[in-house]
């Protein structure tokens, strides 16, 4: 191979790895601080109730999903042993 073709592939390598540290500096910051707040617009339309659409005629309304969406978070740890 000549110079140019391992100086290439010396910068894409290094390029590479420059992208793995970033991700993995993403990932501790997430696990550090959580996840960023919403910003202002999205706080606003969390406020506001939605209106749902009546379900078609005919059609028998589906059963809400089980899920953690309607319920509040964890407040408190409890260490038993």
């Amino acid at each position: 191979m000549n110079a140019l073709t391992l100086t290439v592939i010396r910068i894409a390598f290094l390029a590479l790895l420059w992208l793995f540290v970033i991700a993995a500096v993403g990932v501790v910051r997430t696990d550090l601080f959580g996840t960023s707040s919403p910003s202002r617009r999205q706080a606003r339309m969390q406020r506001q109730p939605r209106v749902r659409a009546a379900p078609a005629p005919g059609r028998p309304a589906r059963p809400p999903r089980p899920g953690r969406t309607g319920r509040a978070a964890p407040q408190q740890l409890l260490v038993t042993a």
